[in-house]
């Protein structure tokens, strides 16, 4: 069976390349769809492109395999539309690893999970470990088994995310479950570097969150975690914290002593990366992010 990575990405120069290494040794095929979603339009081009050197990333990494397709979408009114182009592109008989431009995974354990998966034709896909790094490249929480981090399993037991009956809200791993994930040992890891951010990155958060709870209602949580019942009501409050105190760099106490330090491999690519000996007060920028937000104000202000 073809491995396809899948792939949603917009402005993420940061780490789009690392992710790309991190896929290429192991995947057979890679399907990329650059999307804008409304939120994001004051940091996309005239067309929906990203802004931060994405684009050319994508356009001129070494792809010898042949491998890459590369597809830019431009605006979009929620990522289902681009998630949905990407699973057209994949054949039914094929296995997927859904990942996102800021994430990266351990080659042997996806080798692992290939193998499982080809000797066990009844399981659905293979859960993993997430490990939701902070600040920097050795602060992160580890959520054991964490259903967000189904990302490899069967195309064909995946439809659309608009598809009635069907629906998956944002992400394919919200998704209803048809089979069994498996769980290894050890476990497949995932890495997430999403709040390992510069200033001006997690400024985009800062209006991004902004404007969609002003469009929502006010009900962004509300709204983001509807199919995510099958998670702890710890996790989902730890979940929910991420998104909103990453705004401000800070988090209550009670989240601040489930902070690990981490002390394991990071997968080969983002070992190299320049934040991987960086503080989180060096890459984040307090500075540049508060400039930012300044001018921010100053626009809320100047309007009618």
């Amino acid at each position: 069976m073809d491995l396809y990575g899948a792939v949603c990405v917009f402005n993420e120069a940061e780490y789009v390349c690392n992710m790309l290494d991190s896929l290429y040794p192991i995947c057979d095929y890679i399907v990329i769809v650059e999307a804008c979603t409304p939120w994001y339009r004051e940091f996309s081009t005239a067309v929906g492109g990203s802004t931060d050197g994405t684009t050319e990333i994508l356009e001129n990494y070494p792809d010898p395999g042949r491998k890459l397709r590369y597809l830019p979408l431009g605006f979009v009114d929620s990522l289902i539309v681009a998630r949905n182009l990407y699973l057209q592109e994949i054949p039914a008989e094929s296995l997927i690893l859904v990942t996102d431009g800021d994430e990266g995974w351990i080659a042997d354990d996806i080798r692992r999970g290939k193998i499982y998966l080809s000797e066990h034709p009844e399981v659905e896909g293979v859960q993993a470990d997430l490990y939701q790094f902070w600040g920097d490249f050795r602060t992160y929480w580890h959520f054991p088994n964490n259903p967000m981090a189904c990302r490899l399993f069967r195309r064909g037991t995946i439809r659309y995310g608009d598809e009635p009956g069907r629906e998956w809200l944002d992400h394919p791993s919200n998704r209803p479950r048809v089979g069994e994930f498996a769980i290894l040992d050890p476990p497949l890891r995932l890495f997430h570097y999403q709040n390992v951010r510069s200033g001006r990155r997690i400024y985009q958060k800062v209006l991004y969150y902004t404007l969609w709870e002003r469009e929502q209602g006010g009900k962004c949580s509300e709204l983001c975690y509807p199919g995510w019942g099958h998670l702890s009501e710890d996790d989902l409050r730890v979940e929910i914290a991420l998104n909103h105190y990453m705004l401000t760099q800070q988090l209550p106490s009670e989240l601040q002593e489930r902070l690990r330090r981490y002390e394991g491999p990071c997968p080969d690519p983002f070992a190299a990366h320049p934040y991987a000996t960086q503080s989180a007060a060096e890459i984040f920028n307090q500075g540049d992010f508060d400039h930012l937000l300044q001018e921010l104000l100053e626009k809320s202000c100047a309007s009618p």
